[in-house]
């Protein structure tokens, strides 16, 4: 197939090393790349049926010269994306008996259902993902001190991964980068994507306490449960139970409560909130305007129905990056709403009064080791970016040209010009939180 010959040719004409296409269970080294080939020519009658998930095969290759062909089902994935002409995927893989065939890429949770996201709105700047490796970067510098999806009883007699000390649970996506084509159509470049799903976050059907709500949700009086879901194995979009909102619905009941009294507020934060979590969260989406995931966009597992940690999702906005159809509304370095632009937010409204010392002491601590600067960011973002050639980018491009109109400023073409944002953005922030180096 084409795909072969453009794995070739990438590889210099390396052979595939280890076909995995009868093993029932697959485990893979992490790639620097992958290829993805569906055996199917899509046409324009399958737009309808793609909504729903649809039989197929489909072939893997990836440059440690990995390579499987597995039965499937795949479908459109995403909601707003379907608006566009590059659709992102869900696929799940399926053995030649029926059974789920689960993956396990590098230290990932086995998985038998990926997403393919196109990145419609993060086109030739990887923002998505590549704030998902620096939130993984800050999760290993902190160890184990917050992050209590990650940590089981360890049991030398159970070799079962959920029974190790680390589940193997990440607490945020993950992405491989990822070429899509149809045969011989291209479809372009995609990653593939370790998502939200529940296990990522140590989160099991047959755990009555650990549970991952997501969604997009006002933190004061208007709050309800339709934009809210609680993620569930297998049960994309299914209805939230007024019992298991409930375990929202109370937290969010106490920040009404106190949203007047900042002592009550900072006398029943720790049972409620983790300090460092909350403070690490708070000065990323500070550093890159992430104002998308303030109120919207947030992921919050809970491990005891009380205690609830503020996770990542969805990381497309931000470096100047705005809203609107087509997200061009440019923001500048210098723009200060980004915890009050989607209206008020009784969690981070009384906890930038309560913690103001706490907040400018952590500030300065990532300024200070390097995390939170030009140099790491840049960095992280082109390791992931750079293991597509220009090649794929020219293709990828033909989908998402009016994204990339240099003449608008939100509509940035590089990496390196939202790099010239970032730069700026800490000029105002380190002014913001009394930061000196």
């Amino acid at each position: 197939s084409n795909t072969v010959a453009l794995y070739e040719v990438d590889n210099k004409n390396l052979p595939i090393r280890i076909d995995h296409s009868n093993k029932s269970y697959i485990e893979i080294p992490t790639p620097k790349k992958c290829w993805v080939n569906f055996l199917h020519n899509f046409a324009p009658v399958d737009q309808q049926l793609l909504l729903k998930y649809q039989p197929g095969e489909i072939e893997y290759f990836d440059t440690n010269r990995n390579y499987f062909r597995k039965k499937c089902e795949y479908a459109w994935q995403g909601s707003s994306s379907l608006n566009y002409f590059k659709k992102n995927w869900k696929i799940k893989f399926y053995n030649e008996d029926g059974s789920k065939c689960y993956i396990k890429i590098g230290e990932w949770i086995p998985r038998s259902q990926f997403h393919f996201k196109g990145d419609g709105m993060d086109v030739t700047r990887i923002k998505n993902s590549g704030t998902a490796k620096l939130i993984q970067k800050l999760y290993r510098i902190r160890g184990y001190s917050y992050m209590p999806w990650t940590q089981k009883p360890y049991d030398m007699n159970n070799p079962s991964i959920r029974d190790r000390f680390d589940t193997g649970a990440l607490g945020v996506i993950d992405s491989v980068p990822c070429i899509i084509q149809s045969f011989d159509t291209p479809l372009g470049r995609y990653h593939l994507n370790l998502n939200k799903f529940p296990e990522n976050f140590n989160a099991y059907e047959d755990d009555p306490v650990n549970r991952v709500f997501a969604g997009s949700m006002p933190f004061n009086e208007n709050y309800n449960k339709n934009s809210v879901e609680e993620l569930v194995i297998d049960k994309e979009g299914a209805d939230l139970p007024d019992d298991i909102f409930r375990v929202l619905g109370n937290l969010m009941d106490w920040l009404i409560s106190v949203k007047s009294d900042v002592s009550a507020y900072k006398e029943g934060f720790d049972t409620r909130f983790d300090l460092d979590n909350c403070l690490d969260y708070y000065c990323l989406v500070w550093m890159g305007d992430y104002f998308d995931n303030v109120s919207a966009n947030f992921m919050m597992p809970t491990y005891d129905g009380v205690k609830f940690y503020y996770m990542w999702y969805d990381m497309d906005r931000g470096y100047g990056f705005g809203s609107g159809a087509l997200a061009d509304t440019y923001r500048p370095p210098t723009v200060n709403n980004t915890f009050t632009g989607h209206g008020a937010n009784y969690m981070w409204q009384n906890f930038e009064l309560a913690f103001a010392d706490e907040i400018k002491a952590r500030y300065a601590e990532l300024r200070r080791s390097g995390f939170i600067s030009v140099t790491n960011v840049e960095t992280t973002f082109r390791d992931l970016f750079n293991r597509c050639t220009p090649a794929d980018v020219e293709q990828d491009l033909l989908y998402w040209w009016y994204r990339c109109n240099t003449n608008v400023p939100g509509k940035y073409s590089s990496i390196q010009q939202f790099m010239c944002w970032l730069k700026d953005r800490l000029i105002f922030l380190d002014d913001k939180f009394s930061y000196i180096e």
